[in-house]
């Protein structure tokens, strides 16, 4: 007898297992994956629950009701997700659906809450068992999840429900089996939970909700299947509807406001100002535009667009053009009205639609502008025209004059003028032409120039520079400075500069040929260039005489200061020697004043002694030979500091390997040069020496930051070390260097010397 109450549940359960076969084969619609768990959840459910009354024992039924909740579970959740795959979603509840996996979360944890309900008693808190008729079937004393549960479980199915009955009432293409079946698959569930709650179903204690739910994916099987449901059409209906540019309303007969898309609402976003969120709320009202905008008469916003339509009417079709705004933001739209007729001929309403044509409106503005700029370019054109036509006239009536202008123009022309076709073949010749060659004219028309005029040894070389010129159009135009040798009647050759260029004519062009005898030329060239030779070896013996005497006087010096010391030096020393005694000979106290002038002679004996050793050092800085160069100009620098005031600063390491001697020395002595220029004519504060060391040359360099000169305008009789730059570069030059000086007014001086390294010259 227990079996025979079942069936119906078993049934269910057989059902939904053929009806999850037949959509995972058949269905391939939007939203199936949802229909196709909701199927199996229901299935479950029913099984399980068919199973639990058949069971015996109080264990067994706690497990088979534990099973059921892997139906139960999950089944709210894609009853709602159904109908949100089938009628589209918008706002918030779209993204949601991004992190639709952890929607899960819900389902999920009811199970493991269910299956370790031993441990906590969130899901039932007491199970019992109890007789009814025939069957033994569980008490149940809930815990305080099983309502949390069945809240929200509540909530979604009643929200699916809901948006599932109002998507098919309101899809423009729902049929009335189509919308039968819909309602009746969402009804369903909730009468046989009904049934169940308040305890009205035929078999007492039975819930039929299971099966409930696998008969109502039967009926939405059956509406996929058969009549497409809703399918996606009535989706791509409201999406095109929200995110149609043009504004778009619809209306009733009373023009009231039924519907209206985004741009709509942006639109009469103005009109919707005077409805504030508080009286909204006051009213019992959700806070939003469309709602604001809904149901209200569009005469009675305050938007022109309620008078547009006023004065238009909503009884008949059309179409005029309206504007918004002033100034540069005026904005311009077609407004279409098109009345939407019932089952009777008479309207119903009628539908808005306000096309924005600004962008027309101005780019007909603006190619209305282009045409009258086009209409002004064209009489313009139309008037140059003319007058180039005119001046075409003029040049034509002015040709021949013109012709015979050149002819003159060809007969005094200084040079020889040779006009040469293309072949070669000379077709014109002016009198000098005849003077420089020694031909009559009439024996030169027709002969080709270069085996006329070239002599043989040159007659292949210019025969391919000629041809050179004619095979290439960027060079043709004109070609000057070719200096060649050419061969007068008599057979005498001479040298000749010629100019090539081109006359263009009706047949192509013609070569013209501007031949001019350089023989005085030449003959000057060679006299110039022989004298450019001595001058060179002049430079060469002059440079050679400057090393010679530089080497001359370094000799002198160091003779000089061998000599300051050997001699004088040691005079010196032996006169302070004498002095010292003679002044200890004496009573400082008796012979106060002799004393006195004893220590004058000494002071002033050391200090003569001091400007010799001084006068030595620059005569032959003995440095120079022992610590090489930096070592030399840093003692110099010093020296030169103190005695001229000048900040003085050497950058620069010691040069490895050591240049010449020779080279240091001569080094040295253009640093002492630069900086007796810097005190006598630069008038600076700081001077900076640097000394460079490549791989293959040494740069010294003096800059200082003085008041400078002009090197192109400077003279004997201005300021500027003139001399001194000429004795300086002699003495770069004498050591095979390369002196260079920069120089601005009021931005200094910088003097450098570039030397080879001794290594590198093999």
């Amino acid at each position: 007898m227990p079996f025979l109450y079942v069936s119906p549940l078993l049934l269910g359960g057989l059902l939904g297992l053929i009806l999850a076969i037949y959509i995972t084969r058949h269905l391939r619609t939007l939203g199936v994956p949802a229909l196709l768990i909701l199927t199996l959840a229901a299935a479950l459910w029913s099984v399980a629950y068919a199973f639990e009354i058949l069971a015996q024992g109080l264990e067994t039924k706690i497990l088979w009701a534990k099973v059921q909740y892997l139906g139960i579970a999950p089944l709210p959740l894609f009853w709602f997700a159904f109908s949100i795959y089938r009628l589209g979603v918008s706002g918030w509840l779209r993204r949601a659906i991004k992190y639709r996996l952890f929607l899960l979360i819900l389902p999920i944890t009811t199970c493991i809450l269910v299956f370790t309900n031993e441990l906590h008693h969130l899901v039932w808190r007491e199970i019992s068992l109890v007789q009814l008729a025939p069957l033994q079937i569980l008490d149940l004393v809930y815990g305080p999840y099983f309502w949390i549960n069945i809240g929200l479980s509540y909530i979604l199915l009643l929200w699916g429900s809901i948006r599932m009955v109002l998507g098919f009432l309101s899809s423009f293409y729902s049929h009335r089996w189509q919308i039968l079946l819909a309602l009746l698959a969402a009804v369903i569930p909730w009468i046989a939970n009904l049934l169940y709650i308040f305890d009205i179903n035929p078999i007492p204690g039975l819930d039929w909700t299971p099966f409930s739910f696998v008969l109502a994916a039967f009926l939405l099987t059956i509406s996929l299947l058969r009549f497409h449901l809703i399918d996606i059409l009535p989706i791509a209906q409201q999406k095109v509807f929200d995110e149609l540019p043009d504004s778009l309303l619809v209306l009733d007969a009373s023009e009231r406001i039924i519907s209206l898309n985004p741009a709509a609402r942006s639109l009469l976003r103005a009109a919707s100002s005077d409805l504030s969120p508080s009286s909204m709320r006051n009213a019992g009202q959700p806070v939003s535009t469309i709602t604001r905008l809904q149901g209200r008469q569009l005469t009675r916003l305050d938007h022109p667009l309620g008078d547009w339509v006023q004065e238009a009417g909503c009884t008949k079709e059309a179409c005029v053009e309206v504007s918004l705004g002033e100034g540069e933001k005026r904005q311009y739209y077609e407004l279409h009205i098109k009345p939407i007729s019932g089952s009777t001929s008479q309207p119903i309403g009628c539908l808005i639609l306000l096309h924005d044509i600004t962008v027309h409106k101005q780019d007909q503005a603006a190619l209305e502008q282009a045409r009258a700029l086009l209409e002004a370019t064209v009489a313009a054109r139309t008037a140059s025209l003319e007058q180039a036509l005119e001046r075409m006239e003029n040049e034509l009536e002015q040709r021949t004059l013109a012709e015979k202008r050149f002819a003159d123009v060809v007969e005094s022309a200084p040079d020889a003028l040779l006009l040469v076709d293309q072949s070669g073949k000379i077709l014109l010749v002016n009198t000098q032409a005849e003077r420089l060659f020694g031909y009559n004219r009439h024996d030169l028309y027709g002969q080709h120039i270069i085996n006329t005029l070239a002599p043989a040894r040159e007659r292949a070389r210019q025969r391919r520079q000629l041809k050179r010129y004619i095979d290439r159009p960027s060079g043709r135009y004109s070609s000057s400075g070719l200096d060649l040798f050419a061969r007068r009647k008599d057979g005498s050759e001479f040298p000749i500069e010629i100019s090539l260029s081109t006359l263009d004519t009706a047949d192509g062009f013609w070569l013209v040929f501007n031949v001019r005898d350089i023989t005085h030329r030449v003959q000057a060239e060679e006299a110039r260039q022989q004298l450019l030779e001595q001058v060179s070896q002049s430079h060469d013996q002059l440079k050679a005489l400057t090393a010679r005497l530089q080497n001359v006087q370094e000799i002198e010096r160091r003779q000089l200061a061998d000599e300051l010391h050997d001699r004088v030096g040691q005079y010196l020393t032996g006169l302070n020697l004498n002095l010292q005694f003679v002044r200890n000979q004496f009573d400082p106290e008796t012979d106060a004043a002799l004393c006195s002038r004893l220590d004058d002679s000494i002071r002033l004996l050391e200090e003569t002694t001091r400007h010799i050793r001084g006068v030595m050092a620059e005569l032959h800085p003995p440095m120079l030979d022992q610590y090489g160069l930096v070592a030399a100009l840093r003692w110099y620098c010093d020296i030169f500091s103190r005695q001229s005031g000048i900040s003085t600063s050497l950058e620069g390491e010691n040069l490895s390997p050591r240049l010449p001697l020779e080279v240091e020395m001569a080094l040295f002595r253009l640093v002492q040069e630069s900086l007796n220029n810097v005190v006598k004519h630069a008038k600076a504060k700081n001077v900076r020496i640097r000394i460079e060391n490549m791989s293959k040359t040494a740069t010294l360099s003096v800059e200082d930051d003085g008041q400078g000169f002009d090197l192109q305008h400077s003279d004997s009789s201005s300021n500027a070390p003139r001399w001194g730059l000429l004795t300086m570069q002699q003495r770069a030059a004498s050591i095979g260097g390369e002196l260079s000086v920069s120089s601005t007014p009021g931005q200094g001086t910088r003097v450098s010397v570039k030397v080879r390294r001794q290594h590198d010259e093999d």
